[in-house]
């Protein structure tokens, strides 16, 4: 008998040492019908990404034990992981970090400061290829 995939909800994992931002970020994705993970480091994003292989990762540049750039390389060196949708999410904006990235091997470069959460929710359904929705889903919004 064949085997028969079941379709599940995509599998976000937030790379960001910032609780809050994390946090926040979770909760809408979650609403709006993605798993999510987080990781606080560079080490804990690796490890996470080598053992769920997410649909797609936010990525922070600076992190501690291991920067963005460093997981990114990491990522994109590995053959088993090397497919894995990699956004970096970071204040910095220096055109010479995007470049970076983009060289790197990150789909896109998102500035945390230009982007409300409802736009990073936005993106993130069209790097997946899913409808972007501007508001909470109907069972959301009715809970009390």
């Amino acid at each position: 008998m064949k085997n028969v995939e079941t379709i599940t909800n995509p599998l976000i994992l937030i790379a960001e040492d910032e609780s809050a931002l994390s946090g926040v970020l979770k909760s809408k994705l979650a609403r709006h019908g993605f798993v999510v993970e987080t990781a606080a480091d560079g080490v804990e994003a690796l490890e996470k990404i080598r053992r769920i292989k997410p649909q797609l990762v936010l990525l922070d540049l600076i992190m501690p034990n291991k920067n963005g750039f460093q997981v990114l390389e990491e990522v994109k060196a590995d053959p088993e992981i090397k497919d894995v949708k990699v956004v970096v999410f970071s204040n910095l904006n220096q055109d010479e970090d995007r470049e970076r990235a983009k060289k790197m091997g990150a789909l896109d470069f998102l500035v945390k400061s230009d982007l409300g959460i409802n736009e990073v929710v936005g993106r993130v359904n069209g790097f997946l290829g899913r409808p972007s929705v501007s508001s909470v889903p109907p069972a959301a919004a009715e809970t009390p």
